[in-house]
């Protein structure tokens, strides 16, 4: 028993687009890749202005930082690991 090949020229989806191609018709498709660009901006300036909300909210809520009786921060040693990873 043999298999019959199909001739991809002949399915229906090719030759309708060989006929397009053929007539010259070519439908352009709009360009969104400035609006693409535009959102990403508008998404991180959000990002961003949440960042600074929060960080003058902050300051205004605690008046005086560190709190009173915080302990002081070591410096030497995650100086020295800050220095390793660079």
């Amino acid at each position: 028993m043999q298999g019959s090949a199909i001739d991809p020229a002949k399915t229906e989806l090719n030759y309708h687009n060989s006929e397009e191609a053929a007539a010259g018709h070519h439908e352009e498709h709009p360009d969104h890749r400035l609006t693409g660009i535009y959102l990403f901006l508008v998404a991180e300036a959000m990002i961003f202005l949440g960042l600074f909300a929060a960080y003058l909210t902050f300051r205004v809520v605690t008046p005086v930082w560190p709190p009173e009786g915080t302990p002081e921060m070591e410096l030497v040693l995650p100086g020295i690991n800050t220095v390793i990873l660079i």
